[in-house]
């Protein structure tokens, strides 16, 4: 993980080179009102309410 950006994902190459990939989000299934963000502050993800 990127200590800058949670949303990226990081591994060391060869040569003191490195790569990033954007995390991927799962899509989700309910209305806009009841999406909150992950604790990493990446995706959403639904609250149930009950």
């Amino acid at each position: 993980m990127d200590p800058v950006n949670p949303c990226l994902t990081c591994e060391c190459l060869q040569g003191g080179r490195y790569a990033c990939t954007s995390v991927k989000c799962p899509a989700v299934n309910c209305p806009f009102d009841q999406q909150v963000r992950t604790l990493d502050g990446c995706c959403m993800e639904c609250i149930l309410r009950i």
